[in-house]
């Protein structure tokens, strides 16, 4: 199950729906997206809709960014 906070959804305020941004890293090279082991903040919708699905990215959770460290410690 996904777990968001509350600065990762997007929330309705008088009528008005604010946008915010999901944090995920990039599993390979995308062009306008980022290299390999990017965070990069995109759209919660882009990010569940497209990119994890076709595993281009994953969400940037903690295990994952410590994961994602250790290897650009070895490049």
């Amino acid at each position: 199950m996904l777990r968001f906070s509350s600065q990762q959804c997007s929330t309705f305020v008088r009528g008005v729906k604010h946008q915010t941004r999901v944090s995920v890293i990039c599993l390979q090279n995308q062009e306008n997206l980022g290299y390999r082991g990017d965070e990069v903040r995109v759209r919660p919708g882009f990010a569940r809709n497209f990119l994890v699905p076709k595993k281009i990215a994953v969400y940037a959770t903690q295990e994952n960014k410590k994961l994602f460290h250790v290897e650009r410690e070895v490049w």
